[in-house]
C-alpha cells in the first residue's frame, strides 16, 4: 500500500492558515508540489469513497502484512482550515513510524472543504452550514477499510486537534460503540452539543491553559478574527468523561519536571484509571501552553497561537494511551 508522496511544507502552512478550499474533495487529497527543496516522503496514499452522496477523500498509511492479523486503526483528524496531509505533516508522521509500523492502519481523512461539522450550530463553514454528516463519513470510512483489511473492532481510535478534536468528541458521543478511545488536543466540548454516549469510552485530553483560540476556561472560540461557536471549559470536558465513565477513585496527579524553563510552560498530568469497563481518562494541562499539538510542528507564530511547549510529545502520549486501551467485551 505504501507510496512515496512529496509534500511542500511551506505551501501547506500557507494554505492551512489563510486559504479557503476552492476545489473538489479529490484535489485536497493530492500532494502539494511547490518548493521541491522543502519536501519529505510520507508513505501514505490518497483514496476516495462516496459518503452521503459526496466524494470524500483520505490518506492511508498501511504497512504490508501477510499474517492476516486484525489491525488497530487510528483516525487522525486535522484542525479547521487543514487537511489530512496537513495532519500528517503537523504530527511529523510519527503515528506512521510508531503505531503504523507496528501494524495499525493510520488514516488521515479530509474534512468537507477543510472543516469538520463537529456540531457547533453557529459556525459559518460550509461543513456546518450544510450540516455535512461527518460522523457518517467517518464510520463509513471505518466500514470501507474493514472490507479491505482485517480490522480489530476493539481497537479503533480517533485523535484530533481543535476542530478535529471536537469532531473526535462528537464521534465518541454518537458512536461510542465503535471507539475504544479518543484523543482531544487543543479542543473542548461545544456548549450547545448534547453528549449522550451509549457506552464508556477512554479519553486523553491535552490542552494549553493560555490557548488564544479555544479558551481553556470556556467561552467563544476565535480564529482569524471570527467567532466560531462557544465551548465548555476544558475542566468541564474532562469532568464529563470522568463522570460518564464512572471513574470512582480520585486521579493520580503528576507534575512533570520543568525540563526547559525558557519555554514558559509546565505539564500537570492527571489520570483516572479505575473506570467502568476498564476505561480511563487522562488529562495533560499544559500550563502557559497555546493552540498547538505538543511535540508537533510549530505552524504559526506565538502571537497567533500562543506558546509551544517542549515538555510533552503528544503523539507519543496518545499512541501509548491507545495501545493500552481496547474496548471491553461488556461494552460491545
Amino acid at each position: 500500500m505504501a507510496a512515496a508522496v512529496r509534500v511542500g511544507l511551506a505551501a501547506f502552512v500557507s494554505l492551512a492558515l489563510s486559504v479557503a478550499d476552492s476545489g473538489f474533495a479529490v484535489e485536497r487529497c493530492l500532494p502539494l508540489r511547490e518548493r521541491e527543496a522543502q519536501t519529505e516522503k510520507t508513505g501514505t496514499v490518497c483514496q476516495m469513497l462516496v459518503s452521503g452522496g459526496r466524494e470524500r477523500t483520505y490518506r492511508l498509511y498501511a504497512e504490508l502484512r501477510t499474517d492476516g492479523a486484525a489491525r488497530p486503526m487510528i483516525l487522525v483528524l486535522h484542525g479547521g482550515a487543514g487537511s489530512g496531509i496537513g495532519a500528517e505533516w503537523l504530527t511529523l508522521g510519527r503515528f506512521n513510524s510508531t503505531a503504523g509500523r507496528a501494524g495499525a492502519l493510520i488514516v488521515y481523512p479530509d474534512g468537507y472543504r477543510r472543516q469538520w461539522n463537529d456540531g457547533r450550530p453557529d459556525v459559518d463553514s460550509e461543513a456546518h452550514q450544510l450540516d455535512i454528516d461527518d460522523s457518517a463519513f467517518l464510520t463509513d470510512l471505518i466500514n470501507a477499510l474493514g472490507r479491505e483489511f482485517p480490522i480489530d473492532a476493539a481497537r479503533i481510535y480517533a485523535a484530533g486537534i481543535s476542530n478535529g478534536g471536537m469532531m473526535a468528541l462528537r464521534l465518541a458521543c454518537e458512536h461510542a460503540e465503535r471507539f475504544a478511545a479518543i484523543a482531544v488536543i487543543a479542543a473542548a466540548q461545544p456548549s450547545e452539543v448534547d453528549c449522550e454516549p451509549q457506552s464508556a469510552v477512554s479519553a486523553v485530553i491535552v490542552a494549553g491553559t493560555d490557548d488564544p483560540l479555544v479558551p481553556y476556561g470556556g467561552g467563544a472560540v476565535r480564529a482569524l478574527g471570527k467567532t466560531r461557536g462557544v465551548v465548555r471549559s476544558v475542566q468541564e470536558t474532562v469532568g464529563f468523561w470522568v463522570r460518564h465513565n464512572e471513574c470512582l477513585e480520585p486521579p493520580t496527579a503528576v507534575e512533570y519536571a520543568d525540563r526547559d524553563p525558557d519555554d514558559g510552560t509546565e505539564i500537570v498530568h492527571s489520570l483516572w484509571s479505575a473506570c467502568r469497563d476498564q476505561t480511563a481518562v487522562a488529562f495533560y494541562a499544559v500550563k502557559g501552553g497555546g493552540h498547538l499539538w505538543p511535540g508537533g510542528r510549530i505552524y504559526a507564530g506565538e502571537r497567533l497561537i500562543g506558546r509551544a511547549t517542549t515538555e510533552l510529545d503528544a503523539t507519543a502520549v496518545v499512541t501509548a494511551f491507545f495501545a493500552s486501551r481496547a474496548r471491553h467485551p461488556a461494552a460491545r
